[in-house]
């Protein structure tokens, strides 16, 4: 594992400008867009924004860093999947995920719709949420190559649906997101992207169609972010499920 320590903290450390060369940059009322054009049919999205900074620290082969959230995703999609012999994939790097604004959304939409289905890590533990886009198919895909089925509230592709495809957010192995305990052992992450790599080469040339709903936007609007930790709220939420601060909407009452 720690042949891997120096690409996470590099990861975790680099600013924004660091990853703009990689490929076709695209600047946002809400930040960069950045797509990477490697010849996949399959797309693979990440965030580069956080809820917070902090310096990396290792035990063994588990680190602790704010940042992990989605700095250990985009890892695993520039540095982990490539040497696990994944099939090709292109990539989008996103900003602003952290407050529901990610710049997902900009993506064009003739070049989204070209994809067969797109994926994402930044979901905490080993399991895999899929949104809108679960229905009976995508949850025995995923079951089939060993996720879990979980239940989550927001991330870069739920503003892909324009794209016309399913999408899938798999476990990344980190834990206590959003607060400065954040923390993953390379294990766990390493143990879903071999189980990802399986999938992919399977199903890359399977076109995974998805009916667009409005969704999204009607989630956005009954939703705020929490001011602490960044979590996207229900607002009939009393306290964030994340954090446990009370809604701001609710601030008045207490």
């Amino acid at each position: 594992m720690r042949r891997y320590r120096d690409r996470v903290n590099w990861h975790c450390r680099a600013g924004f400008n660091k990853y703009r060369a990689l490929g076709e940059c695209t600047d946002t009322a809400d930040g960069p867009l950045i797509h990477i054009d490697n010849g996949g049919q399959i797309l693979a999205v990440a965030h580069l924004d956080a809820v917070g900074f902090g310096k990396p620290t290792w035990k063994g082969d588990r680190v602790q860093c704010m940042q992990l959230d989605d700095r250990l995703g985009v890892w695993v999609l520039l540095d982990l999947l490539p040497s696990l012999g994944c099939v090709p994939f292109d990539i989008l790097l996103t900003d602003s995920e952290e407050v529901g604004r990610s710049t997902a959304q900009y993506l064009d939409a003739e070049i989204a719709s070209r994809y067969n289905w797109m994926f994402e890590f930044d979901r905490a533990g080993s399991d895999c949420v899929m949104y809108d886009y679960e229905d009976e198919e995508t949850t025995t895909l995923a079951e089939q190559y060993g996720w879990a089925v979980g239940y989550g509230s927001f991330t870069d592709i739920c503003s892909l649906e324009h794209a016309g495809i399913k999408g899938f957010n798999f476990g990344t192995g980190y834990h206590n997101q959003h607060t400065h305990q954040c923390y993953a052992d390379l294990s766990e992450t390493i143990a879903s992207a071999k189980r990802f790599v399986d999938m992919a080469a399977d199903l890359h040339k399977v076109r995974l169609e998805h009916a667009a709903t409005e969704w999204y936007d009607a989630y956005s609007d009954r939703n705020e972010i929490c001011t602490y930790c960044g979590e996207l709220l229900d607002r009939e939420w009393y306290y964030c499920p994340m954090c446990g601060t009370v809604a701001a909407h609710h601030c008045d009452s207490v």
